[in-house]
């Protein structure tokens, strides 16, 4: 190989270490059966059954199948104790299947769920029971919870309800597509693509979208919605158990406690749906079982985030418009990928660092149209920009906050605060953080997707209504809308222990009335009206904030305290 950078070569070693993609892909690398087999999961050795009676070959794989007329010798499977395959098992059963012909081959099979020796095998590095980890694009974003609304709207493979009470009336779906579209506009783009109305056309509905509407907006337009709320319940442990898993980091707590959640979601799932009934056994398919397996799949690769297609999937995309050729596709790939490896290389070798990015590089420099200062580390002010007066409203605001800051009267600080002062209208966080837009100073129009709501923390007295007791200062969360940007430029203030002239960057906030404590699956509403306005620091502002109105109330999407970041597309400017 060529390093550009340094104009030498070098011999590159590289070693298979795990493959991934959807079931059918993963099957074919690995020579198995798949999710139509007899035993169709890759990790265990679940035994499929059919539907009594059914035209179909169709398998399904419950754990408990006690009430099935072919039951066989295991009734139920305990999902904590399935019986696994091993890289040795596995080799040693394809090579019988490689050895045998005719009738016996085709029994061995069917009976291993294995078709013969994959050539992979050959590589040391690849253990056949550790790496083909799941895939959880494919499992949970197109398969698991589209087929879970489809249950929900009774449009699933032809099922009724059975003795259970979790299919939504059709009005009842239609307001949960239109409150799933209306978020659209108060969801900011930095948490990923709009979801489109799901009551109307699911033709849209991408693995990103499925995602957002699983962690962020579902939870605020499903409650409530069920007849009874234990469907409900069960939905949003599964969105715990998510938000677990694309977590960037994982504790050894964390790896149990989804192994634990799987499984006992799995249990009422089946309890729910299947209800035991040999007849709704296609609610039990591979893509429900394959949970049981994440956490063993977290543990050996790390977290889901390393193995997913998302990647994959959006490399590919990108290649579409290069196809200039429908006689010869793979020509016209071939030369993108050829150019714009080159690319890469000039410049790389020329220190170029443009607005031009590829998909390698992931730190955005400060460009001579923004405004930066030592001083605040974590944030960079964009245009637009420009000087407007301040009413006195405003300017007793920010003389509020200089006397909180170097604890004196506030009319001490008017004096400091000019009448006309620089504004800006967006600042964005380094390190590919979130860009917040300033409402006073970005007007929002009817297709952009509102960036203005924020979380910021301050420190607060916990005695504050105790003037005797020493003060003791906590960390309090608020949520409010950015207004303004201040740019204020103070003198040295020797008086206040402030010997050299300093410039602050100051936030003008509205805060969200009648916020409530978090719920019992921790939502945090508003009334939907802002309160009163206040300055504060601008690196008080820790994140952007979305919110899902629904029923009259607004709740607000913190995507930044429990889980990580799933999508991160290219900022909206």
């Amino acid at each position: 190989m060529f390093d550009g950078n340094t104009r030498t070569s070098f011999v590159l070693h590289a070693y298979l270490l795990l493959g991934c993609g959807d079931m059918p892909a993963v099957a074919k690398l690995m020579r198995m059966k798949g999710h139509n087999g007899l035993y169709s999961c890759r990790f265990c050795k679940i035994r499929g059954v059919r539907i009594p009676g059914a035209r179909g070959n169709a398998l399904y794989t419950p754990l408990d199948r006690s009430t099935h007329p072919e039951a066989g010798d295991t009734p139920r499977y305990d999902p904590a104790a399935l019986p696994l395959r091993t890289h040795d098992e596995m080799l040693r059963q394809a090579l019988e299947v490689d050895l045998a012909s005719g009738t016996r081959a085709e029994t061995l099979s069917r009976d291993y769920g294995i078709n013969e020796t994959p050539i992979l095998a050959a590589l040391p590095s690849v253990r056949l029971d550790l790496s083909f980890p799941v895939e959880f694009m494919h499992l949970v974003w197109l398969n698991l919870i589209p087929n879970l609304v489809l249950l929900y709207t009774g449009r699933y493979k032809d099922l009724d309800q059975g003795t259970g009470l979790y299919e939504f009336a059709a009005a009842v779906w239609e307001q949960i597509g239109r409150a799933t579209a209306a978020s659209g506009s108060t969801m900011p783009s930095a948490f990923g693509a709009r979801v489109p109305n799901l009551a109307k056309d699911k033709t849209y509905m991408i693995a990103e979208t499925w995602c957002i509407w699983t962690l962020h907006i579902a939870p605020v337009v499903l409650r409530g919605r069920f007849e009874n709320d234990k469907y409900y319940h069960h939905f949003m442990e599964l969105v715990r158990l998510l938000r677990i898993c694309v977590q960037l980091e994982l504790t050894d707590a964390d790896v149990q406690e989804i192994r634990e959640g799987f499984c006992s979601w799995v249990q009422k799932f089946e309890k729910y749906f299947y209800q035991y009934d040999p007849d709704r056994l296609s609610t039990c398919v591979t893509t429900v079982h394959g949970l049981l397996h994440i956490a063993d799949s977290i543990e050996r690769m790390g977290p889901v985030g390393c193995y997913w297609s998302f990647l994959m999937e959006r490399f590919c995309s990108s290649l579409r418009p290069a196809i200039t050729s429908r006689r010869n596709p793979y020509a016209s790939i071939d030369r993108y990928v050829l150019d714009r490896t080159l690319i890469d290389q000039v410049r790389l070798l020329n220190n170029l660092n443009g607005r031009n990015r590829t998909f390698h590089e992931q730190k955005r420099p400060v460009t001579k149209k923004e405004y930066h200062i030592s001083s605040y580390p974590a944030s960079v002010l964009m245009r637009p920009q420009r000087v407007v007066p301040l009413v006195k409203a405003d300017r007793e605001r920010i003389a509020r906050h200089l006397s909180v800051r170097f604890g004196a009267n506030a009319k001490a600080f008017l004096q400091y605060v000019p009448e006309r002062i620089e504004t800006w209208g967006k600042v964005r966080r380094l390190d590919d953080g979130d860009t917040v837009h300033a409402r006073g100073m970005v007007k929002l129009r009817r297709t952009d997707r509102d960036m203005s709501f924020v979380r910021y923390a301050l420190e607060e007295d916990k005695y504050k209504n105790r003037p005797k007791r020493k003060p003791e200062f906590v960390r309090k969360e608020y949520f409010g809308q950015l207004q303004y940007i201040y740019i204020l430029s103070l003198p040295a203030l020797p008086k206040y222990k402030q010997p050299e002239p300093q410039t602050l960057l100051l936030a003008c906030v509205t805060d969200c009335a009648g916020l409530s404590q978090p719920n019992s699956v921790g939502i945090r509403y508003y009334s939907g009206k802002m309160g009163t306005s206040q300055v504060i620091d601008l690196a008080s502002i820790e994140c952007v904030i979305g919110r899902v109105e629904d029923r009259g109330q607004v709740a607000i999407i913190d995507r930044s305290n429990e889980f990580s970041r799933v999508i991160i597309p290219e900022d909206d400017e």
